[in-house]
């Protein structure tokens, strides 16, 4: 199987924030910072992502909102939404998604504990997406091995299993997104007597 970088979402429009905070966490995972709604949902319909860091208040709308639209999903990212505005009906809303809340503070050791939470959050978003893959690649490999597929079906099996996109497992193999879904076919026809 192919190991992916642990990938972390961070939606924030502070044009000082953003950037002051991806510096910080990209030792403890790859970080994509986007600055709207619209470009983080296009970045979760392009790749998954283990964790999504949402600013509640942003230009084109709320935080809690799409992450209230994540929870539905039948794999969802761990969720860490932020904000310099709390509010007990903020609060209240991110505790019924299951989304962990964060307040932005203020002051030069406010921001350093708020980078050490955040890094905490991705420390078990990743502990959370590995124990769940390794699930996921155990029941891939036993089916490979009992349906004799070849190497490259049974890389293209565990990344299935493990919900990555068709597209990001093509590019990931260097390959056309053709092949893999030819190879796809050939395990679908191997599989069918499952």
């Amino acid at each position: 199987m192919v190991e992916a970088a642990h990938r972390v979402l961070l939606v924030e429009d502070d044009r000082f924030v953003g950037p002051v905070l991806q510096r910080a966490l990209e030792g403890t995972a790859a970080v994509m910072l986007v600055t709207s709604l619209g470009e983080a949902r296009r970045a979760l319909a392009h790749a998954r992502r283990d964790l999504v860091i949402l600013d509640e208040q942003l230009g084109d709308g709320s935080g809690i909102a799409l992450a209230e639209q994540l929870r539905r999903e039948s794999r969802p990212p761990r969720i860490t939404l932020i904000t310099a505005f709390g509010s007990p009906d903020l609060l209240t809303r991110a505790r019924l998604a299951n989304v962990d809340y964060l307040e932005k503070l203020s002051g030069r050791n406010a921001e350093e504990s708020f980078v050490r939470v955040l890094q905490k959050d991705i420390e078990r978003a990743l502990i959370e997406a590995e124990s769940i893959d390794e699930h996921y690649h155990r029941t891939a490999t036993r089916l490979a091995d009992e349906r004799a597929l070849t190497e490259a079906e049974r890389d293209v099996l565990c990344q299935i299993a493990a919900l990555i996109p068709l597209e990001e497992i093509a590019e990931r193999r260097e390959v056309s997104a053709r092949t893999v879904s030819n190879q796809l076919q050939s395990i679908y026809d191997k599989l069918a007597g499952c």
